[in-house]
């Protein structure tokens, strides 16, 4: 329900682990492959944007949960990959690109600008925080809420 709220469609909202999820997605989209697949899930997510993005199309990832197969058919389909890791960030040593992102975030939330959404504090930022948070996500438990990892200064 709360997609039809969102503005969706009943038709363009598909369970995207039925077996026939694939075809159901293109036809979907006017029996066109995408442009774009941006996915936030990994694993299961991956094939499955692997089998809908064009040729030369655009597969974005957050996750870095690809899959082998996923890895062929983009391949195969020469697709752009792009990765999206914020973590890189304090990879290289900049922590204030978090802290700086939540700054502002925080002061469009207190100026009104934009609405919070729920929030589910799941545990500290570490490993099995994130295994956690991604196990949620795959199995489709999140409930409309956002996940938080807590950062001890």
């Amino acid at each position: 329900q709360e997609l039809i709220n969102a503005g969706l469609k009943y038709e363009q909202i598909i369970d995207y682990k039925a077996s026939n999820a694939v075809p159901l997605i293109i036809q979907a989209n006017g029996n066109q492959l995408f442009d774009y697949c941006i996915d936030l899930v990994g694993r299961q997510m991956s094939e499955l944007c692997s089998n809908i993005v064009r040729l030369n199309g655009t597969y974005v990832d957050v996750t870095n949960a690809t899959t082998d197969d996923a890895h062929e058919n983009l391949f195969n389909i020469g697709a752009v990959v792009v990765h999206i890791s914020n973590y890189a960030y304090s990879l290289k040593g900049n922590f204030s690109y978090y802290g700086d992102l939540l700054k502002r975030i925080t002061s469009l939330v207190e100026k009104g600008v934009i609405s919070p959404s729920p929030i589910q504090v799941i545990g500290d930022f570490e490993l099995e925080t994130v295994r956690k948070a991604h196990t949620i996500m795959e199995t489709n438990q999140t409930k409309g809420h956002k996940l938080i990892m807590r950062i001890s200064e």
